[in-house]
């Protein structure tokens, strides 16, 4: 009785510190400062360049658990803020275009989460996109 007690606690022990682990890895932000992760609907800061998350329009990622020929394509709309002017973009990572140029920036997608697996959607409320904005060389 004594040892199923202490497995027990282990246990227990052991589920807890998987669940404070998942916790905090779901809400790391990037520490690069051109890079800002959003969900739809959200405004951040890349660069100094306000970028707000309209929609993701198509998630046709190859599933992680899927060997694919082709990798799939997200592609999202997003509106860029530069100052006081707004321009709406259109980014994809698979298709063009990639990159999308507003004034002296380049803005595209580094990132989309969650990963996509077979014979599950995704929730449009789970989508977080990072965007990345660089100088154009």
């Amino acid at each position: 009785m004594r040892i199923v007690r202490r497995r027990e606690k282990v246990l227990l022990v052991l589920a807890l510190v998987g669940t404070f682990n998942g916790c905090a890895s779901a809400t790391v932000e990037p520490s690069d400062p051109s890079e800002t992760t959003l969900a739809i609907g959200e405004r951040g800061s890349a660069a100094g360049v306000s970028i707000e998350l309209v929609s993701v329009d198509e998630d046709s990622r190859c599933p992680e658990d899927v060997v694919c020929v082709w990798a799939g394509n997200v592609k999202a709309r997003a509106i860029v803020r530069i100052g006081t002017t707004d321009t709406a973009v259109t980014l994809n990572t698979g298709l063009e275009p990639y990159t999308v140029d507003v004034g002296v920036n380049r803005v595209r997608i580094a990132q989309v989460l969650p990963r996509r697996r077979s014979g599950a959607a995704i929730p449009r409320g789970d989508y977080r996109v990072t965007l990345r904005v660089d100088p154009i060389p």
